[in-house]
């Protein structure tokens, strides 16, 4: 069962869109495989792959192996919170043109009309696909994962020598 969500209205263009005051973080870890050349011992025919993923929506926390997981996970939300291209969710990833090089046929297949929005090759900045945008958070917060979770944090001070942080 997804958490209750709630839903924000926001007018750009002249045109109203809900965005849920949650959002969702995606993470996911890559590894490339191939055969080696006997002669050689170089791989031939590398490629890469996803092995294990787990994103965070409210306090629920789901995770699988395949990148197919991903999409059916987002259409069982998009399904569950009737998303639509006016109705989304924010997915943040963090140095997400890394991650979409990887997940970019998934997207495509769950939504053959995405828009993406790049600066650059591998300098991707957004990607919306129905119910969904996506977005760097490396890019807008231009920190690192750890100093992005620092910045985040809150710092409790038990003495004047000793902190402890909650993340």
């Amino acid at each position: 069962p997804f958490p209750i969500l709630h839903f924000k209205e926001l007018q750009r263009n002249h045109k109203i869109y809900k965005y849920a005051t949650e959002y969702i973080t995606l993470d996911t870890e890559t590894s490339k495989k191939g055969l080696i050349d006997k002669d050689t011992g170089e791989y031939t025919e590398l490629h890469g792959v996803v092995y294990q993923w787990a994103m965070k929506l409210h306090n629920t926390y789901i995770y699988g192996r395949k990148p197919s997981q991903i999409i059916d996970t987002m259409s069982r939300i998009a399904e569950h919170y009737k998303l639509t291209d006016m109705k989304r969710i924010l997915i943040f990833i963090h140095n997400m043109p890394y991650d979409y090089q990887y997940l970019k046929w998934f997207f495509a297949q769950y939504d053959p009309t995405m828009q993406v929005f790049a600066i650059d090759n591998h300098h991707t900045i957004k990607i919306d696909l129905l119910g969904f945008r996506i977005l760097c958070s490396y890019k807008i917060s231009n920190l690192s994962l750890a100093k992005l979770s620092e910045s985040y944090s809150e710092k409790i001070v038990i003495n004047k020598t000793k902190k402890v942080i909650v993340y």
